[in-house]
């Protein structure tokens, strides 16, 4: 009987837990203008800054990360638990760390299933300032300059 009780309770939780993070989730669907004017100021500032070639990498995973779910839970308190907008923003200003830390880690933090056509676009627009990035660095360690284009 205890067991019974038991197991009662754990579906309880269980379902009181997707409740709490569903409702989260609704919550942050209410702030997608203010999301989305975030990473569009972001956007314009480092455009001035001569960043212009990492702000569609970092638009395409602050989409993507909206739809694919990557909420901040309240609940955790991962380093990694940020919202669509910080991704976004964070891939803008420190492309060459949270770039690559976005694609590793991003099936992990997805709460919704559904297409991942802006993931393969993020992916593939982000690999070539990110190659550009080794290719200069590189480049830079064998005492040579980067032809110019």
């Amino acid at each position: 009987m205890e067991e019974l009780d038991e197991k009662k309770l754990a579906v309880v939780n269980d379902s009181l837990h997707f409740d709490m993070e569903e409702a989260a989730i609704q919550v942050n669907r209410h702030r997608l203008p203010l999301q989305i004017f975030g990473v569009a100021v972001s956007s314009v500032l480092i455009s001035l800054l001569g960043g212009w070639l990492v702000v569609p990498a970092g638009v395409l995973v602050f989409a993507d990360a909206w739809q694919a779910g990557l909420f901040k839970k309240l609940d955790s308190e991962s380093f990694f638990n940020i919202s669509p907008m910080s991704w976004g923003i964070a891939v803008e200003w420190l492309f060459i760390v949270s770039f690559p830390l976005y694609l590793i880690f991003r099936n992990k933090l997805r709460t919704k299933k559904g297409s991942t056509v802006l993931f393969v676009l993020a992916a593939a627009y982000g690999a070539i300032p990110l190659l550009l990035i080794l290719l200069r660095i590189l480049f830079y360690m064998a005492g040579r300059q980067l032809p110019r284009v």
